[in-house]
């Protein structure tokens, strides 16, 4: 086998199977306009949608 196959492919697929973590309570839906917004945002505007 050459070192493409041997070294450099598990490389990407490791690197593939990799994913980041990110929380999944970023994003909040509203219940009156439906618009996404961000959680900070909200937490701003004391829970209260601007739109």
């Amino acid at each position: 086998m050459n070192w493409l196959t041997n070294l450099v492919r598990p490389k990407i697929q490791s690197l593939i199977g990799q994913k980041s973590e990110t929380p999944d309570n970023l994003w909040h839906k509203c219940k009156g306009c439906g618009q996404l917004l961000y959680v900070n945002d909200i937490e701003k505007n004391l829970s209260i949608c601007p739109n």
